[in-house]
């Protein structure tokens, strides 16, 4: 199980990698041709689209993973489940499109949404092989599949843009990238058709997917739900702005994240009845997320200025100040979906659901008082809920898994020593380069950030007790494969 885990983080790690620096190129480029209010616009249409993926699929992806042993009953009902809920929810989205456009004031809107929403239906239709392709830990050719989906919905995007598409842009973009992933997926998990529909495994599945789909209701409401509420209440210009600001601090995270929930999720859910193990499994990955979110945070709020620059270009500088509120959330929301993997692998799906639905009332209330205070406001309230969603979920973790509050926050300590030698560099930079030119300000900021690792890594060969045993650990796990492939290794021994 081990050797399979890490092998899965190895290829997870690239996939997301890969994703990640293809959609910062993207909407880096993106952000050069489009204005604050596309952005603002198709957050609102993306937003929907989301919504009508969440019911369509009714989480049983997700309990095909969870499942002791799917067969293939399972997936073929899996299968015609999501495609009998995604032809209805595209039907109730086409015909509500102009109702949507006029309450949001858009026509545009209201032309995006039909021909956005095809891609909903792809996705409904590798939902199945996709969760599949996850559950059998095959991370290699998710890489292959995701990152050359992207690719094309990249250039398709960029093609468009570059002509003049204006926001249709990003709808073609998106349109080709889902319909590449169903081409990939379908290819590597042939889906059974030949099986007819089974309402037993029907009733297996949702009973699981049923309660996953109300904590992916909290999760939309959280995300794309606050799209919706502050498209109402401010303008799309703002809301483009917030937008823009809000997915720059979601990369890191998403990176991170991504690899946490697909890798632990299927790994955990195997050894869900193994409470003692699950346990231990459970703390070292904590530890290992602190180790690099907590520095990267810190680090990413110090410079967010030339973040801003290299990402948005230097008409989002307004973003600056969020960004630097923002990026403090980073550890909190990666380790966070950590908790959330366990406890879905425990199958504790209604407890974890109740819990963020009082986040939920949280963030919204917060929001709705943010909205009159401006990005700052926006951005204070998102790093509140983020550290109360985290403790909720923690206590949860707690409660029904007969662990103790030692194991949520020894992983914080265990990362100090690693935080302070890697920050500090970021620091002294800050004090002593004021308003230097914006390159000089590029190079330091990338200088310090080598500092940072080249401090930690030297004091790994030197005295590696400072840094803390699981700090070591996930250091001697890259030393071992920086030393199979180069042949050169960081320790003395």
């Amino acid at each position: 199980m081990a050797k399979s885990v890490k092998r899965s983080i190895f290829w997870q790690g690239f996939n997301v990698a890969g994703i990640a620096i293809i959609q910062i190129v993207y909407y880096a480029l993106l952000a050069r041709i489009l204005s604050p209010k596309e952005f603002g616009l198709i957050a609102i249409a993306q937003s929907f689209l989301n919504l009508a993926t969440l019911f369509s699929q009714v989480g049983m992806g997700p309990a095909l993973v969870q499942h002791k042993d799917p067969h293939d009953r399972h997936l073929s009902t899996a299968f015609w489940a999501h495609c009998g809920f995604g032809i209805v929810l595209y039907a109730l989205i086409y015909l509500s499109a102009p109702w949507i456009g006029s309450f949001f004031g858009s026509d545009a809107l209201a032309a995006i949404l039909p021909i956005l929403s095809v891609g909903f239906l792809f996705s409904s239709a590798s939902a199945s092989s996709l969760s599949m392709i996850q559950r059998s830990m095959d991370f290699r050719y998710l890489f292959m599949a995701e990152n050359a989906s992207f690719l094309a919905g990249m250039i398709t995007g960029l093609t468009c843009a570059y002509r003049g598409f204006g926001v249709w842009s990003i709808v073609y973009g998106t349109l080709v990238q889902q319909a590449c992933l169903l081409l990939f997926s379908v290819y590597r998990i042939r889906i059974p058709l030949g099986v007819a529909w089974s309402t037993a495994a029907f009733k297996e599945l949702f009973h699981f997917g049923a309660g996953l789909t109300l904590i992916r209701i909290n999760n939309y409401l959280t995300n794309s739900g606050v799209n919706l509420l502050l498209g109402r209440l401010m303008s799309l210009n703002i809301l483009g702005l917030f937008e823009r600001s809000y997915r720059t601090m979601m990369i890191p995270g998403k990176l991170l994240g991504d690899v946490i929930d697909k890798v632990m999720f299927p790994a955990m859910s195997k050894l869900q009845d193994d409470e003692e193990e699950l346990s231990r499994m459970y703390e070292r990955n904590l530890s290992y997320s602190l180790l690099i979110t907590l520095p990267l945070g810190l680090w990413l709020s110090l410079n967010s200025e030339w973040v801003v620059q290299i990402l948005l270009g230097p008409q989002w500088l307004k973003t600056v100040p969020a960004l630097q509120i923002l990026f403090l959330a980073v550890p909190v929301r990666v380790t966070m979906r950590l908790t959330d993997s366990v406890i879905r692998a425990k199958g504790l799906v209604y407890r974890s659901a109740a819990r963020k639905f009082l986040y939920t009332l949280v963030l919204f209330a917060g929001l709705y008082w943010g909205s009159d205070h401006g990005l700052i406001g926006l951005s204070w309230v998102i790093l509140g809920a983020s550290v109360f969603q985290y403790i909720n979920m923690s206590a949860l973790a707690v409660q029904r898994m007969n662990m103790t509050w030692e194991v949520q926050w020894r992983p914080f300590l265990q990362a100090v020593p690693s935080l302070l030698l890697f920050i500090l560099p970021a620091l002294l930079f800050t004090q002593f380069m004021g308003d230097a030119l914006f390159l000089a300000k590029l190079f330091g900021t990338t200088g310090t950030f080598i500092a940072g690792i080249v401090a930690i890594l030297i004091m790994y060969r030197w005295y590696p007790k400072f840094l803390g045993s699981h700090s070591v650990e996930l250091i001697a796990i890259m030393d071992r494969q920086v030393k199979k492939r180069t042949g050169f290794s960081l320790s003395r021994r």
